[in-house]
């Protein structure tokens, strides 16, 4: 049944999300919606750090009537991980001596991403990816080889799903 393949029975207590950006936020509230109690831990002083200031804080409003629980300005500096539970610890940026530990039933890191470029064989075509691993591309998408293209996650830009798909219709 549908509610097998999603486990819906053993939906996790407790998780704590590890950044506090897109897919992490979109997760954690997929969590919060089916009763995990989540906590977010950013780095940052706000959640969604490459948006408009405007919506980040109406995004964590949001989301903390969803009863997630957010704790900005932590570096993590520990996640230790048993059988049945992972153990988060991170400092306060502003305090170090201002220690929080979580014991959840799951960790989401979230942070992070790059472009996943490696062992594509690219110099093999003549493609050098820039110092970030990205490929170049010009306003058309395509390469400095003409003829290849390239979109998603490996280009420069939001590395988001819905991007990627109106690329590859572009």
């Amino acid at each position: 049944t549908s509610t097998e393949a999603l486990n819906i029975e053993k939906v996790p207590g407790s998780m704590v999300v590890i950044g506090g950006g897109v897919i992490g936020l979109e997760l954690g509230s997929v969590y919060a919606r089916l009763g995990t109690k989540v906590t977010v831990v950013e780095y940052l002083d706000r959640i969604i750090a490459g948006m408009d200031a405007d919506c980040s804080r109406e995004l964590m409003r949001s989301l903390k009537k969803l009863g997630i629980e957010f704790h900005l300005r932590h570096a993590v500096t520990e996640v230790t991980p048993s059988k049945t539970k992972v153990k988060v610890v991170a400092k306060s940026r502003d305090d170090e001596s201002k220690t929080l530990s979580w014991d959840a039933d799951y960790c989401l890191v979230a942070i992070g991403r790059r472009p996943y470029t490696d062992n594509l064989g690219l110099e093999n075509v003549g493609i050098a990816p820039d110092e970030k691993g990205r490929i170049p591309v010009n306003e058309h998408l395509e390469t400095v080889v003409p003829g290849i293209y390239a979109i998603g996650d490996v280009i420069e830009g939001a590395m988001l799903a819905h991007k990627a798909e109106e690329e590859g219709v572009f």
